[in-house]
């Protein structure tokens, strides 16, 4: 099944941009300082298919991999893989996110075949 698509026409970006150029602000007002805190622009990728957004989901829960915090990443603390399997309240949209795995178990093998398969190379899919 589809799932579903929505369109932000640039909303997110412009949420990020506020977010960070308000941080910068009081950041360097704090430190008596001026100019760009942001050197490097994060990573953004278009998600043009569902494969994509699955693996994007995945990609966000390797990331204590991919920066060398974690060997694997199935019981790191603060991520949202372990939100998304709890019955915890939360204001993730975690029916809607399992369902994209076709559920729980879906999602849990996901990720653990994912994670299998790229532990030599956790960007693959985004370069």
């Amino acid at each position: 099944m589809p799932i579903e698509t929505r369109t932000t026409d640039g909303l997110l970006e412009g949420q990020f941009i506020r977010f960070f150029t308000s941080y910068a602000m009081y950041f360097n007002k704090r430190h008596k300082r001026n100019g760009n805190l942001f050197t490097r622009p994060f990573k953004r990728v278009e998600i043009e298919n569902d494969g994509h957004l699955l693996h994007g989901v995945y990609y966000i829960h390797a990331n204590p991999v991919k920066h060398k915090t974690r060997k694997e990443f199935f019981t790191y603390p603060w991520s949202s893989y372990q939100i998304l399997l709890s019955e915890e309240p939360t204001r993730l949209a975690r029916t809607e996110v399992l369902q994209w795995f076709d559920g729980r178990d879906g999602f849990i093998k996901y990720h653990r075949e994912a994670f299998e398969n790229d532990k030599d190379d956790i960007e693959y899919f985004f370069e």
